[in-house]
């Protein structure tokens, strides 16, 4: 009895002398999870707060520059998590296309204090990048635009099937072509009233014009958007000037070259804000208008971060980090 007594007694000495490095091991992994933590959630700050201003990009002025730093600036003031930060922009002249937040974040630590070390820091960067979309696939209608340069967003515009004429309505807003479109592999009526479902058709794409008498792929406009707003009514007669559609939508479309040979080049993609139709599809010489406006929008898809084209307003953002 006297003997195991003895043997406790001189394993307690043992035991109190291996609690040491144990209760350090657990400290450093502790130190280990904060750093991993502290880090992942500052990156995660720096990059919400980079897509929060790119949002605000390409800034092509000083107050739109303004505004992304502002953005970015209240994302990270919301997040509260950063002990300092910096937010600045790649390129020196306008249009301003890339902003980058870098944030830093002390980290105290447990083991690292027992062996005299205060602490560390850790510093996280991300880098939002806008450039014009390069490739649309689903939703795309299949109505090419002439465009002789970058859009003007929120200014008022007739599509139309000729140049120079004015849709039936009498609105007198600038004119744009339209040019009806085959793009494989479904129909033309399918892709209007559903939006095209095939492969990204990308910038410098050849696509052929789709074939038929103006008159007949006007109605087939016409008829598609109809059935897209939910009219019930319908439109059976066109020999008069006829408001069919009167919903607000948003279409992607293809800004092209004018055709040659039956066939047109894309330059870009556009977004265009639908707000009326009108047709006067009597004759030869019957004219169909779709009324709206072109908008800038973000989308998701491949993009040109280094806008070599021409900006048509479609923008997507690439986080580099």
């Amino acid at each position: 009895m006297t003997h195991n007594v003895r043997e406790r007694g001189q394993i307690l000495p043992w035991l109190a002398v291996l609690m040491i490095p144990l209760v350090g091991f657990v400290a450093l992994g502790l130190d280990v999870g904060r750093s991993y933590m502290v880090s992942d959630i500052l990156q995660t700050s720096v990059a919400s707060a980079a897509r929060a201003g790119a949002l605000d990009l390409p800034a092509t002025t000083a107050a739109e520059q303004s505004q992304a730093q502002a953005d970015a600036t209240q994302y990270m003031t919301a997040a509260n998590f950063a002990d300092s930060y910096q937010i600045s922009f790649s390129q020196a002249n306008f249009p301003l296309t890339q902003i980058t937040v870098t944030a830093t974040k002390s980290i105290p630590t447990l083991w690292g204090s027992v062996l005299g070390f205060t602490g560390e820091s850790e510093t996280q960067s991300a880098t939002a990048a806008v450039g014009a979309i390069t490739g649309v696939g689903q939703d795309l209608l299949p109505i090419g635009v002439e465009l002789s340069g970058p859009i003007t967003s929120q200014q008022a515009v007739q599509l139309v099937d000729g140049k120079g004429n004015n849709g039936s309505n009498g609105n007198s807003a600038p004119t744009i072509t339209m040019v009806p479109l085959a793009i494989p592999p479904d129909t033309f009526t399918n892709e209007l009233t559903y939006g095209y479902s095939g492969s990204p058709v990308s910038v410098g794409a050849t696509l052929a014009t789709q074939s038929g008498t103006k008159n007949t792929l006007d109605a087939e406009i016409l008829n598609a958007l109809e059935s897209r707003a939910n009219n019930d009514g319908g439109v059976s007669t066109y020999t008069a000037t006829i408001p069919v559609y009167s919903s607000t939508r948003l279409f992607v479309l293809p800004v092209v070259t004018a055709p040659q040979n039956g066939q047109v080049t894309v330059e870009g993609f556009a977004l265009f804000w639908l707000t009326d139709s009108y047709a006067t599809l009597a004759g030869e010489h019957g004219q169909l208008s779709l009324d709206g406006e072109f908008v800038q929008r973000f989308i998701t898809g491949p993009i040109d971060t280094a806008m070599t084209n021409d900006n048509f307003g479609l923008y997507g953002i690439q986080l580099q980090q």
